[in-house]
């Protein structure tokens, strides 16, 4: 689990975990790239990785962005994830207070 601000254009990957994450997006906006698809992630987002896929994200280098983050792992976690990112949408629209 964590925090962070990103630098502008700071990237990270690509990389394969052993675990799954989820980040959310609190202010900014930047790139996730999964599995050949690139998406646009932007404030009031998360998005999923699940374990074992080759990820890169990246904050924007105009208005990079702040998240929060946690990753788990656990006997029923890729079940829930791959509930959670049916049709292979990793990026989910929500409400961050």
């Amino acid at each position: 689990m964590g925090f962070e601000y990103c630098n502008p254009g700071w990237s990270y990957g690509p990389k394969r975990r052993e675990y799954h994450f989820i980040h959310f997006v609190k202010e900014g906006k930047g790139t996730l790239t999964i599995e050949g698809h690139t998406f646009h992630i932007h404030k009031n987002q998360c998005f999923i990785v699940p374990a074992g896929e080759v990820s890169l994200y990246a904050a924007d280098k105009k208005d990079p962005r702040k998240y929060s983050w946690i990753g788990f792992l656990g006997i029923e976690s890729g079940r829930y994830v791959q509930q959670l990112i049916s049709n292979k949408n990793f990026v989910i629209d929500i409400k961050l207070l």
